[in-house]
């Protein structure tokens, strides 16, 4: 048995620390562990799935080192749960001798106030536990010995086990597969630590040892054969009561180093080589818009920079390689992975119509509230907000600009991108009333974490001032209820149905489906005239569940022109955006609002891959979605009305979308427009009239390629040649990155017999778009003669 433990003991600096979750034999009911569980209330969560604790004292709660300092670091509001009872906590005390992986993985927790109905355990102190059957308490990912597969269900439950050999600094426990081992055997798995190995004396249970470290079994973590590794809680009891006297100085942790800031430069090395290459292997066509050699050029630019970059500067140059990539699954996201623990500024912005505003803050900044943002740091705002866009996985420019005003709130990261000097603080140069000043301000703690499939980011939170706070009238219906999955609301004056759909997913009481039906429904059984669906906040979701929706708004009697409209904007993406396409496609929708945040032919469905050494997220497309025609490269849907939100509209709770909508009235089409010019023959008057349309806001985004296409090659038919010339040249003046466009000018040139001037656009068609056969084949005629 000795053997054992020195193998154990010679391994433990590479074993992962482990969950306080239990691994239960294949055999047994999972309710059995849980009624065992439920017998020790004093075994809490200590944060929010970061590991397990034990009350040992009215205000103190035993747990391993690692834990503690995990949560004191990132976690702006420290805290453990007992049952439904949250309690702060006010220190951390971690023994002295503890360095990562190795013994002495033991901590003190101390609460701000005492726990009340749950009876505090002893330490065990004596030194017999060899061979003793111990209770072991967590809470987390479970399963069984059998397997690998594992659940997170956050359940308390308990499992027994025999303690297989001791040494001063641990008790060491084997996961034994039936027949052997005990009735209830069981085994801590992967992950988290800190919870108890409780040893019971006269039916009173003590605290033998703290969950620290594990190996695996033959068939991996938690499986049968495993072992696990629990500090000894009676070499450490006489610190634990040092702790307990206020004879120990708590630690002092800064949440600027979170979990991966001791990592060296050859482990950020791993684990770039890591992510370039399970990139590579995972997406599924990762070069699709830069090439192998430019990838792997900036993998080994920074591979060479690494030693020269502090923690948050590789975080970001990471980041920067995926947005390279260009779409918008495939990311890594300090708004969503509390590994990577950047800090939050006590501001939120965001991009209106008219500037970067701030639009909350904590009540200590209220003063800040609704001031446009004129400098970020050392550059102006739109160069902050460009930066930022650089490194934001994107499929485009509107997905970013949802995205750039939450990084630019990062201290962290305003410093990686080169716009302050300091990670700890930034200057910002704002306009209030004409006048403008300098503030600075510095991080209260880590971002809130966006969910992934509804935008909640507008909901107020509590201890901060909003702009909307002192509005006289009530919410918009857009901010009514955005953590609803999807609702109606009947508008009587207008005769008007309102719904607003948050997320492509069904409820637990109602399906998307069911939705659908109860929803056109009431359409057809009540004097309903125009149906607006709101799609502002949905960021996708399962887009297999859209059908029952679109046959609905397909054979609705509001799919005529006029009466049906869909409100869309920046963080209308992903799965929203199949529905998008789907109306675009089967119905006479007219799109309100801003360009959405992702198109109809893009990558998506991400996969994780997590980097070995810093734990950090890198999310990757696995499939690619194609609605729209091959040769389709919009950049969005675009809205036929645009209307734009801004601080004034937000500041008085109005919504110019809604508005617009409220007083729509058909209006002429660009053609129809421009043949006001044409048909005098009047090309200036054209011209004039072309930029007179564009100029209008409500035709800001409105996407005219097609309409210019199609009326110039009208007018080469009808041999009017330079009225098709130059509507075709407007075109190209409004889509200068569009293949199409220039390949239908260069079609006008030839027309005309001007080759040399074909044969330039049909050269930047090809450029922009290599797959034209069409164009390929002109390009060979042009060249051979």
């Amino acid at each position: 048995m000795k053997n054992l433990f020195f193998l154990g003991l010679a391994l433990l600096m590479a074993i992962p620390p482990v969950n306080s979750a239990i691994v239960i034999r294949h055999d047994r009911a999972d309710e059995r562990y849980l009624k065992l569980g439920a017998r020790y209330p004093a075994v809490g969560r200590v944060g929010r799935r970061m590991g397990d604790g034990t009350l040992i004292g009215d205000r103190w709660v035993l747990t391993a080192a690692h834990v503690a300092r995990g949560l004191m670091r990132r976690s702006p509001e420290p805290s453990v749960f007992f049952g439904d009872s949250v309690y702060r906590v006010g220190h951390a005390y971690i023994h002295p001798d503890w360095v990562d992986m190795g013994p002495h993985d033991i901590a003190v927790l101390e609460l701000t106030e005492t726990v009340k109905d749950i009876e505090p355990l002893a330490l065990y102190t004596r030194k017999d536990e060899q061979g003793r059957v111990a209770v072991m308490v967590g809470h987390g990912r479970t399963g069984t010995g059998d397997n690998r597969d594992r659940r997170d269900d956050d359940k308390k439950r308990g499992a027994t086990n025999r303690i297989e050999e001791v040494n001063d600094h641990h008790i060491v426990f084997r996961f034994d597969a039936p027949p052997n081992g005990t009735d209830l055997e069981g085994i801590p798995s992967g992950g988290d630590s800190g919870g108890p190995a409780l040893l019971e004396v006269d039916g009173v249970a003590l605290v033998a040892g703290v969950s620290s470290a594990g190996r695996p079994g033959p068939g991996g973590p938690g499986t049968y054969g495993a072992l696990d590794y629990f500090t000894r809680a009676s070499t450490h009891a006489d610190w634990v009561r040092r702790v307990l006297d206020r004879k120990v100085s708590p630690a002092v942790f800064t949440q600027s180093r979170p979990g991966s800031a001791d990592l060296n430069a050859e482990q950020w090395r791993a684990d770039l080589r890591f992510m370039a290459e399970e990139m590579a292997k995972t997406h599924k066509n990762l070069f699709h818009t830069i090439s192998r050699e430019q990838f792997e050029t900036e993998v080994n630019k920074l591979h060479e920079r690494i030693p020269q970059l502090a923690r948050h500067q590789i975080i970001v140059e990471l980041m920067r390689i995926v947005a390279m990539v260009g779409d918008g699954h495939t990311n890594i996201a300090p708004t969503r992975d509390p590994k990577i623990g950047f800090r939050a500024l006590p501001v939120k912005l965001y991009l209106f119509k008219d500037g970067l505003i701030v639009r909350a803050a904590t009540r200590e900044h209220a003063a800040l509230v609704g001031v446009r943002v004129m400098m970020v740091g050392n550059a102006s705002a739109d160069e902050a907000v460009r930066r930022a866009i650089e490194i934001t996985g994107r499929d485009n420019e509107m997905g970013a600009r949802y995205f750039a005003p939450f990084l630019l709130t990062m201290p962290e990261m305003l410093h990686a991108l080169g716009l302050s000097g300091n990670p700890d603080e930034t200057q910002f140069v704002i306009e209030k009333d004409g006048r403008r000043q300098t503030v600075t301000l510095k991080p209260t703690g880590q971002p809130e974490m966006m969910p992934a499939d509804t935008d909640v980011t507008w909901m107020a939170r509590e201890g901060w001032v909003d702009l909307r706070d002192q509005a006289s009238v009530p919410l918009p219906l857009w901010l009514k209820d955005p953590q609803n999955k999807f609702w109606f609301e009947y508008l009587p004056d207008t005769k008007t149905v309102y719904a607003q759909i948050n997320q492509v997913g069904d409820k637990e009481q109602e399906t998307l489906a069911a939705f659908s039906e109860r929803l056109f429904t009431f359409i057809n059984a009540n004097p309903v005239e125009k149906m607006i669906l709101d799609l502002r906040l949905n960021r996708g979701g399962n887009g297999e569940l859209l059908r029952p929706l679109v046959t609905g708004l397909i054979k609705s009697k509001l799919d005529q022109p006029g009466k049906l409209f869909a409100i869309m904007g920046r963080s209308t993406w992903s799965a929203a955006q199949f529905l998008l396409n789907h109306m675009e496609h089967w119905t006479n929708v007219i799109f309100v609002g801003e360009p959405s945040g992702s198109k109809g032919n893009h990558y998506g469905d991400s996969r994780r891959i997590t980097l070995p050494n810093s734990g950090i997220t890198v999310r990757v497309s696995i499939y690619y979605w194609q609605d729209w025609s091959p040769w389709d490269f919009r950049q969005w849907t675009a809205p036929h009305l645009t209307a734009e939100l801004t601080s004034e509209d937000y500041r008085t709770n109005a919504d110019p979308a809604l508005k617009t909508i409220q007083n729509y009235v058909p209006q002429k089409t660009l053609t129809e427009v421009l043949e006001g010019g044409l048909a005098k023959n009047d090309l200036e008057l054209t011209a004039k009239l072309f930029r007179q349309f564009k100029a209008e806001p409500v035709n800001r985004y409105l996407h005219i390629e097609n309409q210019m296409i199609e009326l110039g090659y009208r007018l080469l038919r009808e041999k009017k040649q330079d009225a098709g010339l130059l509507i075709l040249q407007l075109n190209v003046e409004t889509n200068l990155q569009s293949a199409i466009a220039h390949a239908a000018l260069a079609d006008a040139f030839l027309f005309k017999g001007e080759k040399e001037l074909a044969l330039k656009h049909y050269e930047k068609s090809f450029t922009l778009y290599p797959g034209n056969f069409d164009v390929r084949e002109k390009l060979k005629q042009l060249r051979q003669k």
